[in-house]
């Protein structure tokens, strides 16, 4: 048996949520795309907005949170997608990391990872530290 990814969504909005609401058979959202796949378990998401939580919760029936250190205080995933917007990526980040557990080991950012180069060289510099795997997320669409 195939040991499940265990993976949280942080921001609920277009990128980590919204786009496919309510749920459409092309995958255009992280929560979607995670819900779907066979070797991924939706563990929860955590989003500002209540609006957001309770949409989330719907289509999803997992837990919800406002803010990373609740999440993060209750649940051990292996994998953190960042959607939010991008001025947030290293304050994010870096909240992650002070919460960080043995189990995880990977943190995907929304692109783009950030608009000033030294906070980039930063995210890059703490994943290291912390032996966590940083990907920026980069989808290609075909015609």
């Amino acid at each position: 048996m195939i040991k499940k990814i265990k993976s949280i969504i942080i921001g609920l909005g277009r990128v980590g949520l919204l786009y496919d609401l309510p749920a459409k058979k092309t995958l255009l959202s992280h929560s979607h795309s995670i819900s779907k796949h066979k070797s991924y378990e939706l563990l929860a998401g955590v989003d500002k907005k209540f609006k957001n939580r309770e949409d989330f919760k719907k289509f999803y029936n997992r837990p919800t949170f406002r803010s990373v250190k609740d999440a993060l205080s209750k649940l051990k995933p292996n994998l953190i997608i960042i959607s939010t917007p991008t001025k947030t990526h290293l304050k994010v980040l870096k909240e992650i990391v002070n919460f960080k557990s043995d189990e995880l080991t990977s943190i995907v950012v929304e692109k783009p990872i950030s608009y000033k180069n030294f906070e980039t060289l930063e995210m890059l510099k703490i994943c290291k530290k912390k032996k966590i795997k940083l990907f920026v997320n980069y989808p290609f669409i075909y015609d």
